[in-house]
């Protein structure tokens, strides 16, 4: 039996520039942090927006 696992995620924005849109979710999984950036920010990083 596999003891449960604790995650909570919190939405990280961009507001700069005259822009708002979602930059990632950040997530602490069981006391480790990870970042996953947003379809629409590695979208803008690819276009060199």
């Amino acid at each position: 039996m596999s003891a449960a696992m604790h995650i909570t995620r919190l939405t990280v924005l961009y507001c700069g520039w005259g822009e708002r849109w979602p930059l990632g979710t950040l997530s602490d999984v069981d006391g480790r942090l990870l970042f996953e950036y947003s379809q629409q920010a590695m979208r803008k990083a690819l276009n060199g927006v």
